[in-house]
């Protein structure tokens, strides 16, 4: 009979515990679908940030080429070469700096 009881009483408490346990795993479901879905917005957020820091690297980068091709328009049509030089060489730099940013950005990304 106290085999009984004592068999009784480790069940009920095996209930417990399972029920215990099955609670835990529930929440615990839950907090991974939580982060879940704050890691995806942070992403979602990431790549609107870098989309739109890649947006501007290619406006100046465009706006660099642009004045890049118009000084060596008039270097060319005018000869002045020397003149222009340094501002030639200014703009390169800054162009390949640019493409160096748009690259890391991509890659980032």
């Amino acid at each position: 009979m106290k085999n009984i009881e004592a068999l009784e009483k480790d069940i009920a408490m095996l209930d417990v515990q399972h029920k215990e346990d099955v609670a835990k795993c529930k929440q615990l479901e839950v907090d991974i679908q939580q982060q879940e879905e704050q890691h995806s917005l942070t992403i979602s957020k990431l790549k609107e940030s870098y989309e739109v820091e890649i947006g501007k690297l290619q406006s100046e980068l465009n706006e660099v080429k642009a004045k890049y091709d118009a000084l060596k328009e008039v270097m060319t049509g005018c000869g002045k070469s020397a003149e222009l030089g340094g501002e030639v060489n200014e703009v390169k730099d800054k162009v390949a700096e640019l493409e160096q940013k748009m690259k890391a950005e991509t890659t980032r990304q």
